[in-house]
């Protein structure tokens, strides 16, 4: 665990996420998961397409092409359900690769 908190000093100033291929190496660089958007349920290009789209909105402002609300709320579950399989990966993957054997936290259920 001590190697994630030295390695943090390797994430660059104004690092931004603007593709999932951006958290992929960083999740394997800080702590050696290969591929964390590999347990999204909802998919790696699910997100993409969200992060594309906020992207869309933050940048061009009310150029930006209209957002139902149905939309929304979907975007709303599925950034919820990637950050809970983030969350119940992460507790396998440290139980099962650093010392303890013991989850350091409880998975949880959507």
């Amino acid at each position: 665990m001590l190697r994630a908190f030295r390695s943090l000093a390797l994430v660059p100033r104004g690092f931004v996420v603007d593709r999932v291929s951006s958290l992929d190496p960083l999740f394997k660089r800080l702590l050696g998961v290969p591929s964390i958007s590999a347990n999204w349920s909802a998919g790696a290009q699910a997100v993409n397409d969200f992060v594309s789209r906020r992207g869309d909105i933050a940048h061009r402002g009310k150029d930006a092409r209209y957002v139902a609300i149905n939309n929304l709320w979907n975007y709303k579950t599925l950034v919820s359900t990637a950050a809970l399989d983030t969350d119940n990966y992460l507790a396998e993957f440290l139980r099962d690769n650093f010392p303890g054997n013991a989850r350091p936290w409880n998975r949880r259920q959507p």
